[in-house]
């Protein structure tokens, strides 16, 4: 292979091609599989998206603070008003500092199966706090 890039570009060109080639070849792949790989993730992701129903107010029947060295994360055990009960996590102390016997939810629907699911809200979003 080499011989015939020395008869096409002669014997400079073709070493310098060939060291470009041995430098960079790891790299030019890691890179091309990696723009491949990215590019697939956006091409073919399909999130689930989600519709806002509103705020809820539920009763706290349990807190549970765990942290770790890299993360502060706290967990919320709440009661529905229908009587439901989830777990629900945050990592933000500003949320869980509205927190008392009552925690503000959101309350989201998927669009494509309209399963329900809530997650941590401000006070200041529920009205009848």
């Amino acid at each position: 292979m080499f011989s015939f890039l020395v008869r096409i570009l002669g014997q400079y060109r073709a070493e310098v091609l060939r060291y470009y080639v041995r430098e960079y070849a790891v790299f030019g792949i890691a890179a091309t599989l990696a723009v491949a790989g990215l590019l697939s993730l956006f091409l073919f992701l399909d999130p689930k998206r989600h519709v806002h129903d509103g705020y809820v107010i539920g009763h706290v029947t349990g807190v549970l603070h765990a942290s770790s060295d890299t993360s502060n994360r706290f967990i919320v055990d709440v009661r529905l008003p229908d009587g439901s009960r989830h777990r629900l996590t945050t990592r933000h102390g500003s949320i869980m500092g509205s927190i008392s016997d009552r925690a503000c939810l959101e309350r989201r629907r998927k669009e494509t199966s309209g399963r329900v699911f809530y997650s941590l809200g401000p006070a200041q979003k529920c009205k009848d706090w």
